[in-house]
């Protein structure tokens, strides 16, 4: 991927796609690609750089990506506000502010021009969340369910936002409408496992992960999360099957190849 990536030669759509899977991939070995990506001169490649920057902490995001907020394409500078949201305002200079705010706003206005859409008011909740603005994120998802009250992420996304003010109790209760409503969302089940563990309701939280994984068996998140919940209950026996057909599944998983390494010792 490092090395289609730097290929001059090869078509912006291929960079841009290589620079996305890196994002799943990224580490020290591959981060200076994905970096040089963000200088491309295709504004698709440089997009998507943005984009795999998420694994990456604040400070670091930002340094990688701050140039980005006065770019000459608008859709760049806004993918770089949304990257860049979580920047805590200290660590954003003085001499950086505005171009951040100007972007940020480019970002919203797009979001808010597709507002029919419920993925753009999710996304516009997601900037506000990742901004520490509780009550305009809240109101956000609040809208995208208004709009579509079968849309799985903004259920994941308002529960989540409620696990971080302190409200996991109205989080089980908001999934548990969803999943009334959508009760093959794998990604609702998994939410709710991890609200009911959070709640010491480790039973009930290891049957909704086990229902997660059962529906979307492909996702190691869920599987990995799955493994560690059993192996938080004492589960071993359960715990290493789990972890087995997974590998089986993606060799290369690495959460699941330290998980077997832990059980092995």
């Amino acid at each position: 991927l490092s090395t289609l990536l730097r290929n001059p030669s090869q078509f912006a759509i291929a960079r841009a796609t290589a620079a996305a899977e890196l994002g799943a991939r990224l580490t020290p070995a591959s981060f200076p690609s994905l970096a040089r990506a963000l200088d491309d001169a295709e504004p698709l490649v440089r997009a998507a750089a943005l984009e795999s920057l998420g694994p990456l902490p604040p400070q670091a995001r930002w340094e990688a990506a701050h140039a980005l907020l006065r770019d000459p394409v608008r859709v760049v500078r806004a993918m770089a506000a949304e990257t860049l949201a979580g920047t805590p305002g200290e660590l954003i200079p003085a001499g950086d502010r505005a171009d951040f705010l100007k972007a940020s706003e480019e970002y919203l206005a797009a979001q808010r021009y597709n507002a029919d859409d419920p993925g753009a008011v999710v996304n516009i909740g997601n900037f506000h969340a990742a901004r520490g603005q509780a009550a305009e994120a809240e109101q956000a998802y609040r809208e995208a369910l208004a709009l579509n009250p079968d849309w799985t992420p903004a259920y994941v996304n308002l529960a989540d936002l409620y696990r971080q003010t302190g409200r996991d109790g109205e989080g089980v209760g908001l999934l548990q409408e969803g999943l009334a409503r959508q009760p093959q969302a794998a990604a609702l089940h998994h939410s709710l496992g991890l609200a009911l563990a959070r709640g010491k309701h480790l039973p009930a939280a290891l049957a909704s992960l086990k229902k997660a994984l059962d529906l979307a068996p492909e996702d190691t998140r869920f599987r990995y999360v799955y493994a560690v919940a059993l192996h938080s209950a004492g589960k071993t026996r359960e715990v290493q099957a789990v972890v087995k057909t997974g590998l089986k599944r993606t060799p290369g998983d690495p959460g699941l190849q330290e998980l077997a390494m832990q059980l092995s010792e």
